[in-house]
């Protein structure tokens, strides 16, 4: 629950939800759903890669619990930390994929804009070296096995001209862009975490996710693993 202050004007109050709204937007429009490891353990992180961490109580609550897919050992448990989604009996040594969701985020109409209402979606995968993979997230990232290639997926189907970014171990960041087979190239030096992601990829779409109607998708999708 938010809390706002007992403010003694009509226009502040408008105001302090006005940002609130927006605050909760950005977390969403400009945060990752990535999955790293600590102490031995898969964790699903919401946030800013290396940097910034939604916790909870907070945003961390507004996503929902993450599902995981393509398990060789049937059904894994996942349990909410202070700051992330413990993968539980998962081991780094094998690639995992999850799934989640957050809240429709509604927008307002502008002088320039009309009113929309987008419904964000995330899908993180983490990978091994040398393990053979197919796609299987409805906006996947899917890695060579030879290293430093990955192609990317739409339901399935090459994306083709994918715009990427690849975080290095060090935070510094590269933009990529994928052929039109949907093939991105790249280079990964140093040792750590890399995370390879592609950010707000929207289609047009209409429905209703828990009581607020939408009208695009916003998919987002993440490639992690350690070397």
């Amino acid at each position: 629950m938010t809390f706002i202050p007992n403010l003694p004007f009509r226009f502040s109050r408008r105001v302090l939800f006005a940002a609130i709204t927006a605050f909760s937007m950005n977390a969403a429009s400009a945060h990752s759903v990535w999955i790293e490891t600590l102490e031995g353990r898969l964790l699903v992180r919401f946030g800013e890669v290396g940097t910034e961490y939604e916790k909870s109580p907070g945003y961390l609550d507004q996503l929902e619990l993450p599902k995981v897919a393509d398990t060789k050992d049937g059904k894994i448990t996942v349990e909410k930390g202070a700051d992330f989604f413990l993968l539980k009996d998962a081991k780094p040594a094998e690639a995992s994929v999850i799934s989640t969701k957050f809240p429709v985020m509604e927008k307002p109409a502008t002088e320039k804009k009309p009113a929309s209402a987008r419904w964000p979606q995330f899908y993180a995968r983490w990978q091994v070296a040398g393990a053979a993979v197919t796609p299987v997230s409805v906006l996947d990232i899917v890695p060579a096995a030879e290293g430093g290639k990955a192609t990317v997926y739409f339901k399935g189907k090459p994306l083709p001209e994918a715009e990427l970014t690849l975080i290095k171990p060090d935070g510094k960041e590269v933009d990529l862009k994928a052929d039109a087979e949907g093939v991105v190239k790249f280079t990964a030096e140093g040792k750590g975490l890399f995370v390879l992601s592609v950010a707000g990829y929207s289609e047009t779409a209409n429905g209703t996710y828990e009581g607020k109607n939408y009208t695009v998708i916003s998919h987002n999708s993440s490639l992690a693993w350690n070397q």
